[in-house]
């Protein structure tokens, strides 16, 4: 018999941190995002989208931020990381790299990033050469995949 595998019911899109605050993030700060619950739902896959508003002024050349995914193993210990304590290089999930040179408001979207079947946290580390500003977003979107 023959196995189809497809997409399960995507969950909600929720926002992790929001603009109030992201903004004025300095260029190499970061914020970390309150708990994100999946051991419960135990979701396999989740979509991030970092939504960045217009800067100040140029992006500079090789603009982007870093996403880094802070797992609990159960006991409320988080994997070391804060607004002012780099994570650890291990941590590190994806970049969403942005043109440099330019100010324009731009959404970058990355799919398919594997998340634990536990608590975790996301940081976001601001590389683009300016700081954030008001309604730059983080939102993610968990799924899992089934089987027929």
């Amino acid at each position: 018999m023959a196995v189809t595998h497809k997409w399960g019911a995507l969950g909600s899109k929720i926002t992790a941190l929001s603009s109030s605050q992201l903004n004025n993030v300095a260029n190499a700060a970061q914020k970390i995002s309150s708990a994100i619950s999946n051991d419960t739902n135990l979701y396999l896959f989740m979509d991030v989208m970092l939504k960045l508003s217009t800067a100040t002024g140029n992006r500079a050349a090789g603009a982007h931020a870093r996403l880094y995914l802070l797992a609990d193993l159960g006991d409320s210990n988080y994997s070391f990381g804060s607004s002012s304590l780099d994570p650890g290089a291990n941590n590190w999930l994806c970049n969403f790299n942005f043109d440099s040179g330019a100010t324009a408001a731009r959404v970058n979207v990355q799919t398919m990033l594997p998340i634990p079947p536990e608590n975790f946290k996301l940081l976001l580390e601001n590389r683009t050469g300016q700081p954030f500003t008001s309604c730059t977003v983080l939102s993610y979107r968990r799924y899992y995949m089934q089987s027929t």
